[in-house]
């Protein structure tokens, strides 16, 4: 765990902090790497900072996809939509995810269950492309109620701490429209998290527009999708994968890991107000950032990926209040010092520094 590898002492008590800020936890898809600090005052230790429940893995995550077979999708579109949904698979597969698909027109047919599509299996995908479409009508409510019933339950492989994950993709109106309130509610009931991926021109008038918009959860902005026609399906994929992260996390960020590879405590210090300050270099896709230890605070976050922020940290006082200056020294390869005013949102940055030598010249400017 490197303990030790940042440690501190507040000049006015005894209070030290001491870190080690590289635990693992093998979780299914990787092993994470958050820390931990030990804070002794009056050789009595504090609680823990962060809580340890914090090193939890990932959370479980089912992803089941409804895709629209009808007659007016057509086999090549229809070969189009399958190749999105190996698409949105692939980038899940370093999550602990599980994955069913089923197709719907005039009925309903769950082709793979969560149990019996798994991509450790290296057919998965040829099993996902050998699906063959139905033609026929379109049975939106229905299908929806039949996975609800079917899929999202034990028999069905769902997992009962996973986060439930239900993404529609059609492109026109139901046929049984006066059943879709019922059918979402039944959803909505079990928890799932619906997304609406609506295809081509009919979704352009208000009445399909809205249809969308009862499947989706709520907010309709995160969870309805229109794109112009089938090859445009990828154009989403990043998008769809930022709010589906979002729910799965706590927030939504778009970045490929969160908190998973922290290093809680690669710095840390004491502010004026007696808290303590810990730094976690790998957060949020090695952005960095760091917290204040103190009820209600929150983390804060490094503004560029891979740019190490609070690889190193310290802590100046001006009239009282409490700067916090954190290096990021791989931000865009060049460095970048910010100066930040603890429990604001106020910080300045201090970019690339150029200095006069022979030819060339380097100054500090601040934004």
């Amino acid at each position: 765990m490197s303990l030790g590898l940042s440690m501190v002492q507040e000049p006015q008590s005894s209070k030290v902090v001491v870190c080690g800020p590289t635990i693992p936890k093998k979780c299914v898809a990787a092993t994470n790497y958050r820390g931990m600090c030990f804070i002794q005052e009056n050789n009595e230790f504090k609680p823990l900072i962060p809580s340890p429940n914090y090193r939890d893995c990932l959370g479980q995550i089912d992803i089941a996809f409804l895709l629209d077979g009808s007659g007016s999708v057509g086999t090549s579109n229809f070969g189009i939509m399958k190749s999105f949904v190996t698409n949105v698979i692939k980038r899940f597969t370093e999550r602990d995810g599980q994955f069913a698909i089923a197709q719907y027109s005039r009925d309903c047919t769950i082709h793979y269950n969560f149990i019996q599509l798994k991509i450790e299996d290296p057919t998965w995908e040829s099993k996902v492309t050998g699906i063959q479409d139905f033609g026929g009508g379109t049975h939106t409510a229905a299908a929806i109620q039949k996975l609800v019933n079917e899929l999202f339950t034990s028999a069905g492989g769902a997992r009962p701490l996973a986060k439930k994950i239900l993404l529609v993709i059609t492109d026109g109106e139901s046929q049984d429209r006066s059943l879709l309130t019922d059918a979402v509610s039944q959803a909505e009931a079990k928890n799932i998290v619906r997304f609406a991926i609506g295809v081509g021109n009919a979704f352009n008038n208000f009445r399909a527009k809205e249809e969308l918009n009862t499947i989706a959860s709520d907010p309709d902005i995160d969870h309805v999708f229109k794109v112009t026609d089938f090859n445009a399906l990828n154009n989403i994929l990043q998008k769809l994968e930022e709010n589906i992260i979002g729910i799965e996390g706590t927030q939504t960020s778009g970045d490929s890991s969160r908190m998973e590879f922290a290093q809680d405590g690669f710095s840390t210090a004491f502010t004026s107000y007696g808290s303590v300050l810990v730094s976690a270099v790998g957060a949020f896709q090695w952005k960095g950032g760091y917290q204040e230890y103190v009820p209600s605070s929150s983390f804060q976050t490094g503004n560029k990926h891979e740019s190490y922020l609070g690889y190193s940290m310290a802590v100046a006082t001006v009239s009282g209040i409490s700067y916090a200056i954190l290096g990021a020294p791989r931000y865009k390869h060049q460095g970048q010092v910010i100066v930040s005013q603890i429990r604001t949102n106020q910080h300045k940055e201090l970019e690339f520094p150029r200095v006069v030598h022979n030819n060339y010249s380097i100054i500090f400017p601040i934004q």
